[in-house]
């Protein structure tokens, strides 16, 4: 075994990936037409039957090396990913964690987006809402002290009655402006740390392959 960095595991995993796929475009069987001195293999590089056998057998050699190669270096670039822990700001997580987060962080920005765009729709709803409300009981006023019937007693009942019917609450039991605030907080500070982190991580983490 030898010992190789998270990064040079990456590395060779890529190169692994190019031999593979170029590897496996090889020819891995032929035929022959006649017999001694009149055999011709169906690949014309070859001369013989022999030659062609032994070079179809050393491509499907080859293929299987680069193959057990990338299974091995892959299967400890895993368990390491599992096992090794890094810090990203202030929360720490393995390194597989970390980088699927990093794939998915997608779904909390499209939630955020959602919350944000949500909460400033209904609390300008709620506040164009009151605005109205208080527009409504102003005019009241105004009517009733033009026309000389002011009464307070009047005025009290009738911003009740415009109250009661118009006035807008905000339902908001997951308290989104903190959650908004807290959640934009955390995907920032994980966007901004991460890439340094799993850099670090992988180039000094060492696996033996």
């Amino acid at each position: 075994m030898a010992k190789m960095t998270l990064t040079q595991a990456l590395v060779e995993l890529k190169k692994l990936d190019t031999q593979i796929k170029r590897s496996t475009a090889q020819q891995f069987i032929g035929y022959v037409t006649g017999s001694g001195i009149w055999e011709k293999p169906s690949d014309r590089r070859y001369t013989d039957k022999d030659q062609a056998g032994k070079a179809y057998k050393a491509a499907l050699d080859q293929v299987n090396s680069y193959i057990d190669r990338r299974a091995k270096i892959k299967s400890a670039v895993v368990h390491a990913n599992a096992v090794t822990t890094v810090k990203i700001g202030e929360v720490s997580m393995t390194i597989a964690e970390a980088i699927e987060r990093k794939n998915s962080i997608s779904i909390q920005q499209e939630l955020l987006k959602t919350l944000t765009k949500q909460h400033a729709d209904v609390v300008n709803k709620v506040t164009n809402a009151d605005h109205q409300m208080n527009a409504e009981i102003s005019q009241l006023r105004e009517t009733m002290t033009n026309t000389g019937k002011l009464d307070d007693n009047k005025l009290k009942q009738g911003s009740e009655d415009i109250m009661n019917k118009q006035k807008t609450v905000l339902v908001d039991p997951n308290n989104l402006a903190v959650l908004i605030e807290k959640l934009t907080s955390e995907i920032e500070d994980f966007q901004s740390n991460v890439d340094v982190a799993l850099s670090v991580a992988n180039a000094t983490t060492e696996i033996d392959v």
